[in-house]
C-alpha cells in the first residue's frame, strides 16, 4: 500500500504543569486543541497528499484506553510518524509503557517503511539515551511519576540513531 498518512503524537505536550492555575481537565482540553491545530499545520507542510488527510491520526499515548492493537492499527498506513516536543520525561514514560519503539515503530519501519520526524522531545527519545533532556533545564521528570528515573533503563532511548540527541542550541 502507498504510505501517505500522518500519525501525529503530541503526548509530550500533555505533561501536567504544576504551576498552572487551570484544572487538569481544562489543561488537557487546551493541550488537545493545541495539538489538533499543530497537526493541521504539519498536514499542510508534508510533501504527499495522494490520499485524503482523513486517514491521518492523532495518537495520544497517554490515553488510558490505548492498546497495542490500536497502536499497530494507527501505524499500519503511516508514511510519516511525527512525535512532537514537550516534556521529554512524560513522553518517554508512555513510550516505555507501550514499548512503542521496540514493539510497534521499529518493526513497522523495517517492514513497511515510513519517515520518523521527532521535534525536541520526539527527537531526544529517538536517540540512544534521553539524559540529554536534563541539559535543557526545561523538563522535569517529576511530571512522569509512573517511572523510576533512577533505573538506567528508564533513560534508554529508541536507538533509531546511534547517538544521543540534543536538538536545541544552548548559548
Amino acid at each position: 500500500p502507498h504510505l501517505s498518512s500522518l500519525v501525529y503524537i503530541p503526548t509530550a505536550m500533555y505533561a501536567p504543569n504544576p504551576k498552572s492555575t487551570r484544572s487538569p481537565g481544562e489543561t488537557r482540553r487546551r493541550a488537545r486543541y493545541d495539538a489538533k491545530q499543530k497537526m493541521k499545520v504539519i498536514q499542510e507542510l508534508l510533501p504527499r497528499r495522494t490520499s485524503s488527510s482523513s486517514a491521518d491520526i492523532l495518537l495520544e499515548l497517554c490515553n488510558p484506553a490505548i492498546t497495542a492493537d490500536f497502536i499497530d492499527q494507527c501505524l499500519k498506513n503511516a508514511g510519516y510518524i511525527y512525535v512532537d516536543g514537550g516534556n521529554t520525561f512524560y513522553l518517554q514514560q508512555y513510550l516505555l509503557k507501550h514499548s512503542f519503539f521496540a514493539q510497534h515503530l521499529v518493526p513497522k519501519l523495517q517492514t513497511e517503511g515510513g519517515i520518523y520526524i521527532g521535534a525536541s522531545a520526539g527527537a531526544i527519545c529517538a536517540g540512544r539515551d534521553i539524559s540529554t533532556a536534563y541539559w535543557k533545564g526545561w523538563d522535569s521528570p517529576a511530571c512522569a511519576t509512573e517511572t523510576d528515573w533512577t533505573d538506567p533503563h528508564s533513560t534508554q532511548g529508541a536507538g533509531l540513531v546511534q547517538y544521543s540527541v540534543f536538538p536545541h542550541y544552548v548559548g
